[in-house]
């Protein structure tokens, strides 16, 4: 796991050409890790060079932070992996001479979509990046004999929360309007 690691932030360090690791959920891009706003949750790795004792892999705990060894608790929910290394590097430059610090995603576990109601299988489901409405339906095992495909309800988490009527019918004779979910997402079919 160190070896994926460090090769992955060494891979992001010197722009090579996309790379994948599996996991059980998925796999972590390029495109993920570099834009993934970590939360908590996430598994991380946290190697600097030349310090055997401070490289180590670590959890973001509930409260989106991390407790590192000479600098203490760090907020990591909220940033990026390479903006959790600029703090990082900065807070340790303070016990080292020029640390070189380089943070990467081992796991993503803060993404996370809420499929509820007339699904087979409704409960919370942990995706690597972008899912659409019919993805997370999917994964929810489908509809059951009893479900509205008419009106299917999106409560959109963030800043502005939204509420979006999705129709899955519609969608299946367009192949149109099939809404990206952010993390915190809920579908409830009706």
């Amino acid at each position: 796991m160190m070896i994926r690691s460090l090769i992955l932030g060494l891979s992001l360090l010197v722009g090579l050409p996309a790379l994948a690791w599996s996991q059980e959920q998925g796999a972590i891009t390029p495109e993920i890790h570099k834009e993934h706003t970590l939360g908590p949750g996430d598994i991380i790795s946290v190697h600097v060079w030349k310090q055997p004792d401070l490289t180590q892999q670590m959890t973001i705990g509930p409260g989106g932070k991390i407790n590192f060894p000479l600098i203490g608790t760090v907020t990591a929910q909220g940033l990026t992996v390479q903006g959790l290394g600029d703090v990082m590097r900065s807070r340790l430059s303070q016990h080292l001479r020029v640390p070189q610090v380089t943070v990467s995603l081992v796991k993503l576990n803060s993404f996370r979509v809420y499929v509820t109601g007339e699904v087979l299988k409704p409960d919370v489901y942990v995706v690597n990046g972008t899912v659409t409405a019919v993805q997370a339906i999917a994964m929810a095992g489908g509809f059951t004999p009893f479900a509205s495909r008419k009106d299917i309800i999106i409560l959109k988490e963030g800043a502005e929360s939204q509420r979006i009527v999705f129709n899955y019918d519609k969608f299946v004779q367009k192949g149109k309007d099939n809404p990206v979910l952010q993390s915190g997402d809920t579908i409830i079919v009706k």
